[in-house]
């Protein structure tokens, strides 16, 4: 039935959808070159936390009981005046 090969289309459509998305993002990251040239600051970014906003998703790690061993405001103003490049 035509109805039937339409429905089995679309839904073969949609289970290989995903397939595809990540099929394309890592042909993306095979052709682009990485930026390793950080010095770490990614760890930085983990922490950074702008005044007013949500804490960072790595917050929930960050014990009350450990303190950053820089202050938070060292932290943003040095994620924000270098910025973030790194691809790892």
């Amino acid at each position: 039935d035509g109805n039937n090969t339409k429905e089995r289309r679309n839904q073969l459509l949609k289970t290989i959808a995903p397939f595809q998305w990540y099929s394309s993002i890592l042909q993306t990251t095979l052709t682009s070159d990485p930026i390793l040239h950080c010095y770490g600051l990614h760890e930085w970014a983990m922490q950074y936390h702008p005044p007013n906003s949500p804490p960072p998703p790595s917050a929930k790690y960050q014990s009350n009981n450990i303190p950053l061993r820089v202050s938070r405001d060292v932290i943003n103003q040095t994620v924000e005046r270098k910025g973030i490049r790194c691809t790892h």
